[in-house]
């Protein structure tokens, strides 16, 4: 098959949406032929491991609001357009490529290309990746915000509302990575495909290491200016860990991951460590004796537990760092949702060897049987060909 794919843009493999796809990607070729069209600022490039799947990629400028007039501005901010792109570079780029050679679908990732798209009747069928489902991450931030933060908020869920709208109108098939975003997606869209297919993990890169880990470590890695993880973080150090000290004073955290907002920055002391960038986020995790998850707001499947997971780490993760994943509480991870229980979990963990071995056995062989990039890729395979087939 003969696949564009679309994306608001260059794709880098840090990112998890680029991750996602370039690892399905990388499965289905040579079977498939993947082209890409994106937009792209100035000094924005392909990473090399997301260039590799493409047989070619076109990157156009991205819209400049300067071009626009206030007028249209403001009317975009009121619309869903607000977080659609589009331009008539776009356009005429998406219309060309499609009249160079037959393509058998269109694959947008996030689906915030769709204002790009020809009219449906001369446009071959279209797939959404949206991944998350951005109503849950509102919903999540919803009930912790204060007063003065609800109305931003809350225009913004109505603005994703009537994206969500669009992709329903215009789609053949809306993909999530969890049961439980597609299932919200679905609530309100009862008439459309809405698929869920998790991430997966490279599980020979994410391997369990030989040496034995810090006793006395335990660590969170991710995106450290990415909004849900820096409130993970914070809950952690501020909430969670006082807790902990008080039974186990000499226990150490780490903080793993680039780009740590000043907030999290501000969390640096003796016994809490952010380290920013580093050289192979594996060997940091392997260090600890627990990786910790303590998020409380974003959506779909967490690729740092998924990580955690095929690493055999002994994992203590709220509901909803494990959510759309097969994690039985008590068997591959321990689940709590308050700092003390959670507090109380990591303790259990550091003070029985036997415990953290099961878990961490546990925890490999699932990733191993249900969350490999293969069997995703093959999932995604299949639907790609029924939605081909039924157009």
């Amino acid at each position: 098959m003969r696949i564009i794919v679309l994306a608001t843009k260059p794709l880098d493999v840090r990112s998890g949406d680029a991750l996602r796809f370039v690892n399905v990607a990388q499965h289905l070729r040579p079977a498939h032929r993947f082209e890409l069209l994106c937009f792209s600022k100035p000094g924005q490039v392909l990473d090399s491991q997301s260039a590799a799947v493409f047989e070619r990629a076109s990157l156009v400028p991205c819209p400049s609001e300067v071009e626009r007039s206030w007028p249209a501005r403001l009317s975009s901010a009121l619309s869903p357009g607000h977080f659609m792109p589009r331009s008539e570079d776009m356009r005429r780029a998406i219309a060309r490529v499609l009249a160079a050679e037959p393509c058998d679908l269109i694959f947008d990732i996030g689906g915030l290309m769709l204002q790009n798209l020809p009219p449906s009747a001369t446009s071959p069928p279209v797939v959404v990746d949206s991944i998350d489902e951005p109503g849950i991450t509102l919903d999540r931030a919803l009930r912790r915000a204060q007063w003065h933060e609800r109305p931003r908020l809350w225009r913004t869920k109505w603005l994703y509302g009537r994206v969500n709208g669009l992709i329903s109108a215009r789609v053949q098939a809306n993909v999530y990575s969890s049961d439980i975003d597609a299932a919200y997606y679905a609530r309100r869209f009862p008439r459309s495909r809405v698929e869920s297919i998790p991430n997966g993990v490279d599980v020979e890169h994410y391997c369990p290491g030989a040496s034995p880990p810090d006793p006395n470590l335990i660590a969170f890695e991710g995106n450290m200016g990415f909004a849900p993880n820096v409130d993970a973080a914070r809950h952690l150090a501020t909430e969670i860990m006082p807790l902990l000290w008080r039974s186990r004073p000499s226990v150490r955290l780490q903080l793993i991951g680039r780009d740590p907002a000043a907030e999290v920055r501000a969390l640096a002391s003796e016994r809490v460590e952010v380290t920013g960038t580093v050289a192979d986020v594996r060997e940091q995790m392997r260090r600890a004796s627990v990786f910790v998850c303590p998020m409380r707001m974003g959506a779909g499947i967490k690729n740092k537990v998924l990580q955690a997971l095929a690493l055999g780490l002994p994992i203590v993760a709220t509901s909803e760092s494990t959510g759309g994943l097969e994690v039985v509480d008590g068997e591959h991870a321990l689940i709590a949702d308050d700092p003390a229980s959670f507090a109380a979990a990591v303790t259990r963990l550091l003070e029985s060897a036997e415990l953290r071995a099961k878990l961490g056995s546990n925890s490999r062989r699932l990733a191993v049987t249900k969350y490999t990039w293969k069997i995703q890729a093959l999932r995604f395979e299949q639907l790609f060909r029924s939605v081909a087939v039924t157009r």
